[in-house]
């Protein structure tokens, strides 16, 4: 992801790339906060789907990711979850322990994740 990042920022400004992230990074913090969300929702919501389509989950934390190391890569201090940004978006924790990567029997992501409330 490293050097995703890395060849993003040397084809496009960091000044592009800060604009397009908004003022105080709120823009940025938001879409990484709405990404948490998400997994609560699905968590509550539809668990069966997430035992039956677990890659679902890490689809999600790699953006989760992306978006943190991008947030970094442009200046953005290290972020504090669960606490209030400086744009003024209440960051929330990921919800769910990071998956264990090429993760793909349902009980195993049930075991650790969904199932423990």
């Amino acid at each position: 992801m490293h050097k995703l990042i890395a060849k993003l920022l040397h084809r496009s400004p960091p000044s592009h790339v800060e604009r397009l992230a908004g003022r105080d990074c709120r823009r940025l913090i938001k879409r990484i906060d709405e990404t948490r969300e998400l997994v609560e929702l699905l968590q509550a919501q539809a668990p069966d789907l997430l035992r039956t389509h677990p890659w679902v989950l890490l689809w999600l934390e790699d953006n989760d990711s992306f978006l943190v190391e991008l947030a970094e890569a442009i200046g953005e201090p290290s972020l504090t979850t669960d606490s209030r940004h400086r744009s003024g978006i209440w960051l929330r924790p990921w919800p769910l322990q990071p998956l264990p990567a090429r993760t793909t029997n349902p009980d195993h992501i049930e075991s650790q994740t969904i199932g423990a409330k």
